[in-house]
């Protein structure tokens, strides 16, 4: 099993202090398992038809929660690092498409940059 160290970045961080104390906890446990190669689509999901965009998945007192991120090798070695774009309440079934666009775009800013 494979682990992953996990990059929050500052829009992350911003939404994830916002969150309720009760969805940073349960964010924090996820995150714990995935670090650690447990990864298990009930709290961290490929989403389909994207540029290998995953969603951390976050349900608390009846709100639903997603961080998006993308994975990106390491410069320095074959450990792959995880990279947490941004976040958003989510509010129907499906990620919005805007939402996976600016992960997305992230994404390919955060590539060019960090090669």
């Amino acid at each position: 099993m494979n682990s992953y160290d996990i990059l929050v970045l500052d829009e992350a961080k911003a939404f994830i202090k916002a969150m309720p104390k009760s969805a940073q906890k349960k964010l924090v446990k996820a995150m714990d398992y995935v670090r650690i190669g447990s990864i298990k689509k009930d709290y961290f999901k490929k989403l389909t038809g994207t540029d290998d965009i995953w969603e951390f998945r976050i349900a608390d007192s009846e709100k639903w929660y997603r961080i998006l991120a993308f994975f990106m090798k390491a410069n320095d070695g074959p450990v792959t690092v995880i990279v947490a774009t941004h976040g958003f309440e989510k509010e129907g079934a499906k990620t919005p498409s805007q939402q996976i666009g600016r992960a997305e775009r992230i994404k390919k800013e955060f590539q060019s940059v960090n090669k």
